[in-house]
């Protein structure tokens, strides 16, 4: 229960998100190429620096980053999925959802720019996790033996 009440606290709206970061959103839908380029960069390098400060101890005890939807139907997709939004950060959270969501705008430009943002973010988030994991199993290697 208190891991829930200090999630709704920690939520990113968009009326509380950086004006720099909702602006990078904004540049995302432009019809020039170079600058949806630069609102892509500027927001994944936001979102992922924003993951890499975010706290482990925020996450619920129960819930592991990882793993696969392949095998799972419904319901459990989706509990899984929301599970998964627990451990990223509030506004890697939001980010997500908006990225996710703007995909289907029809907006022109709107599409290559948000679909673009995600697959970087995504690659970079699994790129830091897989980093993350390694330097941890090292340290592992290290301490016992």
């Amino acid at each position: 229960m208190r891991d829930d009440k200090l999630r709704e606290q920690q939520q990113v709206t968009g009326g509380s998100a950086d004006p720099q970061v909702l602006q990078c959103f904004w540049d995302l839908a432009s019809y020039d190429q170079d600058k949806r380029h630069k609102a892509a960069c500027n927001l994944v390098r936001a979102l992922v620096d924003s993951q890499k400060q975010h706290d482990p101890a925020h996450r619920p005890k129960d819930i592991q980053p990882g793993g696969s939807f392949d095998q799972q139907e419904g319901g459990k997709r989706q509990q899984r999925m929301q599970q998964c939004m627990q451990c990223c950060s509030p506004l890697m959270a939001y980010g997500l959802k908006r990225l996710a969501k703007g995909l289907a705008s029809s907006r022109q430009g709107a599409r290559q720019g948000f679909a673009a943002a995600l697959a970087a973010t995504l690659a970079h988030s699994a790129a830091a996790a897989a980093a993350a994991a390694a330097s941890g199993s090292k340290q592992g290697e290290g301490a016992g033996g």
